[in-house]
């Protein structure tokens, strides 16, 4: 039987104005809140122990890379894309952090909220101090990358190449264009494509 403190958590829970959910152990959703149903129009018991399935295919890598920064204790926070169950898409704002219970450890926490026109927009002239000290960080950090990974990361940034399209540009197999970019993101300590092609653009 339920508590009251449990129903009073699911309550809240389910009535907050983010979509909300949780993934445990490879990908799968252990918990999937009732914005996250009208959001993504899928319903909990369609996605409860399932693999998580709002990430289109092209921000796979994207997903994985932040998945696994958020693993090794750090908080994420993206501004990508996200598809629903009709197929269409919808940019969104979305913070991945662990959770850690007394059942399971290693759980990912994920809020997600669709973007809000201009009031997420950060435009260069809008950038803050910490913007600025970020993209210094990491054009100083490239300097450590192999010729490779710097290849790669200048094509990221002049031609947004896809990851096919990178291996086909680079004559190698996309697993191969994967890895690099796991170590690219972790080596310049950024979570996501976006990330990365956002600080370096400027």
């Amino acid at each position: 039987m339920r508590t009251g403190g449990d129903a009073l958590l699911k309550s809240i829970v389910d009535n907050l104005p983010f979509a909300v959910w949780v993934l445990g152990p490879s990908h799968k959703v252990r918990l999937w809140n009732k914005t996250a149903e009208q959001m993504f129009q899928w319903s909990a018991s369609e996605v409860i122990g399932r693999d998580h399935p709002t990430v289109p295919s092209n921000k796979y890598d994207e997903f994985f890379a932040a998945y696994d920064l958020v693993l090794k204790g750090k908080k994420v926070y993206l501004n990508t894309i996200r598809q629903r169950k009709d197929r269409r898409t919808v940019r969104v704002n979305v913070i991945m952090t662990t959770l850690r219970d007394d059942v399971e450890t290693g759980s990912v926490l994920v809020i997600c909220e669709p973007e809000r026109g201009e009031q997420f927009a950060i435009s260069q002239e809008q950038s803050t101090p910490v913007d600025q000290l970020r993209r210094v960080e990491v054009k100083a950090n490239i300097e450590a990358l192999t010729p490779r990974e710097r290849e790669i990361v200048e094509l990221l940034v002049a031609r947004g190449d896809t990851t096919r399209a990178l291996a086909q540009r680079l004559q190698i197999r996309e697993q191969v264009v994967r890895n690099y970019l796991h170590r690219i993101y972790r080596q310049l300590h950024v979570a996501s494509r976006s990330e990365l092609i956002a600080l370096l653009s400027s």
